[in-house]
């Protein structure tokens, strides 16, 4: 589980020149929602 978040926040770190601060926060936003739900 912790692995795969450290890929997609890995991911979200060299995406982040790209992406918009919306679409950061969107990223981030479901990226918490989908692990609160494991916890």
């Amino acid at each position: 589980e912790m692995i795969n978040l450290l890929k997609e926040l890995e991911r979200l770190k060299f995406n982040v020149d790209n992406l918009s601060k919306e679409e950061i926060f969107n990223w981030l936003d479901d990226l918490l929602n989908f692990y609160a739900d494991k916890v």
